[in-house]
C-alpha cells in the first residue's frame, strides 16, 4: 500500500515543511555565525618576567582606554636598551595599535614579538587576531582573495600557538572563528568544541560550538 498524505502535506510520517524550516534555520544560523564571528580581543600580558613602573603605567593606560598615552609609553620603552628586545613591550604595543584600529601596524609589532619570543604562544595568537582583522577589512573592500590569504595566515598562527600550548583555549576559539570565515565548518566545530572543553566556565565557547553543531546536523 502506498503511504497516504494528509492535508498538511506529510508523507510517510515526515512533514516537508519541518524539513524546509530546519534547512532555512540552518542557513540563517550560518549567516548569523559569520556576522557574529568578531576577532577576539588581545590581552595585555607579560611574556617574560618584566616588572617596571613604565610597564605598569603603559598597561594601566591601555586598560583605561588611554591608548595615545599607552602608545607613547611603550614606544619610549623600546628606545631604552633594557627594553629594546622585550617581546612583552612589542606585544603590548601591538595590542594598543589594534585598539586604535591599526591592524597593519599591530602585525609589525607582533612580528617582532614573535621573533623575540618564538616559543611563546601569546604573540602568535595576537598576530592571528590582527591578521583576521586585516582579512575582515579586505573582505569589506571586496578583495576576497586577499581576505582568504589573511584568514589562512591567521589559522596558521593559531595552529602554531596551539603547538606551543595546546591548552590555550583562546587560540582554539579564535582558530574556530577564522575557520568559520573560511567556510571550514567541520574544522571550526572541532576547534570550538576543544575551546569549550578547555574553558567550561566560558559559556560563549559552548554556545558557539552548539550553534555550529546544529548547523552541521550534529549532536552538540
Amino acid at each position: 500500500n502506498a503511504s497516504s498524505s494528509d492535508s498538511s502535506g506529510s508523507s510517510g510520517g515526515r512533514d516537508w515543511r519541518s524539513e524546509v524550516g530546519r534547512a532555512s534555520a540552518a542557513v540563517a544560523l550560518a549567516a548569523q555565525l559569520l556576522i557574529g564571528a568578531a576577532p577576539a580581543d588581545a590581552s595585555f600580558v607579560r611574556l617574560e618576567d618584566v616588572e617596571s613602573q613604565q610597564m605598569r603605567e603603559g598597561v594601566l593606560a591601555a586598560t583605561n582606554s588611554d591608548f595615545s598615552r599607552a602608545e607613547k609609553i611603550f614606544e619610549s620603552m623600546l628606545q631604552e636598551e633594557e627594553f629594546s628586545t622585550s617581546a612583552s613591550v612589542y606585544s603590548n604595543l601591538g595590542n594598543v595599535h589594534m585598539s586604535q584600529g591599526r591592524p597593519a601596524d599591530a602585525v609589525k609589532d607582533y612580528d617582532r614579538a614573535v621573533q623575540l619570543a618564538p616559543d611563546a604562544p601569546v604573540p602568535l595568537l595576537n598576530r592571528a587576531i590582527a591578521l583576521e582583522q586585516l582579512g575582515v577589512d579586505l573582505a569589506a573592500r571586496g578583495d576576497a582573495a586577499g581576505a582568504k590569504s589573511m584568514f589562512e595566515a591567521a589559522v596558521a598562527d593559531c595552529t602554531s600557538a596551539i603547538a606551543r600550548d595546546d591548552k590555550e583555549s583562546a587560540a582554539w576559539f579564535n582558530k574556530g572563528n577564522v575557520e568559520l570565515r573560511l567556510a571550514a565548518y567541520g574544522d571550526a566545530e572541532a576547534s570550538f568544541s576543544r575551546a569549550a572543553d578547555l574553558s567550561p566556565g566560558i559559556p560563549g565557547y559552548r554556545l558557539r560550538h552548539a550553534q555550529l553543531a546544529f548547523q552541521n546536523g550534529d549532536d552538540a
